[in-house]
């Protein structure tokens, strides 16, 4: 092959590889149709991909419910307990008010507050770094037995005074009152509280005291925090 005065080989000596392709042939690599896609293969990879990335995200999910679940209602025990024995030490009544409520988006929130009994009324405070009020998650439910009746958890009322419907008369106010009773005597209103998760059956954290103040904690799963 000859070359040019300048040492370059003359394009027309260089060979069209798409020329030299004859039917049968596969492509050069450089040169494969545009119109090529995926291997089946290759898509259920994709697909088995995306499975176990919803997978996960649903798990994780749902064990952080679990968790929160449990946090939140080992706190409210564990409080309870304590402001048990606050009561029996300062000579005080204290009580536990629980209530619902309707938060910013619609949803219904249960939570619950500390009381302390004053000489004509009950005030909402705590003690120490305890807060006052203290909210569950929306995806998480209440349901209390005092004494083995069912009691009905009501809307969140004003700290002095709450709406008492009464067909007779009309609208009537009446004082402010827990429904669990912490008293200076040790003793301690029979509740039997369940904390469940809405969303998930099965998933619960009962909190059942006797009248003596023992407040004992069940967890359906039997796991610790």
């Amino acid at each position: 092959m000859r070359t040019s005065a300048a040492g370059v080989i003359p394009r027309q000596a260089v060979p069209d590889l798409l020329n030299l392709w004859q039917p049968g042939m596969a492509y050069p690599t450089s040169q494969r149709p545009a119109t090529a896609g995926f291997s089946i293969i290759e898509l259920l990879a994709v697909l088995l991909i995306i499975g176990l990335g919803v997978g996960l995200v649903s798990f994780q999910i749902s064990d952080n419910s679990a968790y929160q679940l449990r946090i939140d209602a080992k706190q409210l025990a564990n409080n309870a307990a304590l402001l048990t024995e606050e009561a029996v030490l300062s000579g005080e009544q204290w009580g536990i008010d629980l209530y619902l409520e309707v938060d910013d988006q619609g949803r219904e929130q249960y939570g619950y507050r500390w009381l302390h009994k004053l000489p004509e009324r009950w005030e909402v405070k705590a003690i120490d770094s305890m807060q006052t009020d203290n909210l569950f998650h929306p995806s998480l439910a209440m349901e209390l037995e005092l004494e083995g009746v069912d009691q009905e958890i009501g809307f969140k009322q004003a700290e002095q005074t709450r709406k008492v419907e009464n067909v007779a008369s009309g609208p009537d106010e009446t004082p402010l009152e827990p429904d669990i009773w912490l008293l200076s005597s040790g003793e301690v209103t029979p509740f039997r509280l369940r904390i469940l998760e809405s969303q998930e059956e099965g998933l619960e954290i009962v909190i059942i005291a006797d009248q003596l103040g023992r407040i004992e904690f069940q967890d359906n799963d039997d796991e610790d925090l």
